[in-house]
């Protein structure tokens, strides 16, 4: 089947899309909803984290440094935010920008997904030069073999500066450890629960249940849940995973009424920790690979 007829026919099973992450500010347009909207999708958003910097003074001290490192590692846009959130005005990221920012792009710098590299070069001036890898697992590939190329040699190396989650996974610094390959970690930011996510969460499990409890099983809606992080998955498992996990077990048509899709393969395993398989799993953190994802999988 044709990726535009499998569309078409997700859509005619009167689908709804829920994406746990935090709708977009007010008079900006968010790129998932905007294109699953334009494919017909009912969309909705469950702010699911919330973060705040710390190690602020830790952090200026390091990026106001880049001759005592070999790069920058940037895995998401809040460590862009907490890099940036270490200059206090206008002036001092100018400043940034002018004289700081050239000297870190002689470096080798790194984001993950492209949505964190195009905030790095609005608003650090900074450029990526690997940021199509998709994952930190990916990325560790592609910058042990740009290293290797260079004739880098591992042991004599600077350190990689990599501001973090309190949350953070250590796919991507053991992977450059393993290879004898430095790394400074700082945690930048703590990440933590949505206050308004149990609440919420707990209503879409309602809702699941309610559709599940319908006498005209044609009828029922069908509700994609989209989980882009492990910590995004943690957060919702006491409130909703947890019930669907159950329903699942017992209750086959659940299958059918609620799917559950991963942005990439660590937020896939993160489920499946808690008894959910994805069906569907987009390799690279855009909403063409998550589209793409979900026009894969066939309703039955």
């Amino acid at each position: 089947m044709a990726k535009s007829e499998k569309l078409g026919e997700i859509q005619r099973k009167n689908c709804r899309v829920i994406f746990f992450k935090s709708p977009p500010a007010e008079g900006e347009e968010d790129s998932y909803g905007k294109v699953f909207r334009k494919e017909g999708f009912e969309t909705e958003f469950a702010p699911t984290l919330s973060f705040t910097f710390c190690n602020r003074e830790k952090l200026l001290q390091a990026v106001i440094q880049p001759e005592s490192y070999q790069g920058l590692l940037l895995t998401s846009k809040r460590a862009v935010e907490a890099v940036s959130n270490c200059f206090g005005d206008d002036q001092s990221i100018d400043d940034w920008k002018k004289s700081i920012a050239p000297r870190w792009n002689s470096k080798l710098v790194c984001g993950v997904g492209g949505a964190t590299v195009k905030v790095a070069a609005s608003q650090l001036a900074v450029q990526c030069q690997l940021g199509d890898s998709g994952s930190a697992d990916k990325l560790a590939s592609v910058m042990l073999e740009r290293l290797r190329d260079a004739g880098v040699c591992p042991r004599s190396s600077l350190p990689f500066l990599f501001p973090c989650s309190s949350l953070r996974l250590d796919t991507l610094m053991s992977k450059l450890r393993d290879a004898d390959y430095d790394v400074q970690d700082i945690v930048s930011y703590e990440t933590e629960a949505c206050p308004s996510l149990a609440a919420q969460a707990g209503q879409i499990a309602d809702e699941i249940s309610a559709e599940l409890q319908r006498e005209d099983r044609e009828a029922s809606k069908v509700t994609w849940l989209i989980f882009f992080s492990p910590s995004g998955v943690q957060f919702s498992v006491e409130s909703l995973l947890s019930r669907l996990a159950i329903w699942l077990a017992h209750d086959e048509y659940t299958s059918h009424v609620v799917k559950v899709a991963a942005i990439g393969k660590t937020t896939a395993s993160a489920l499946a920790e808690h008894g959910i398989t994805a069906a569907a799993v987009a390799d690279k953190p855009t909403p063409e690979h998550l589209l793409a994802a979900i026009a894969q999988f066939t309703l039955v």
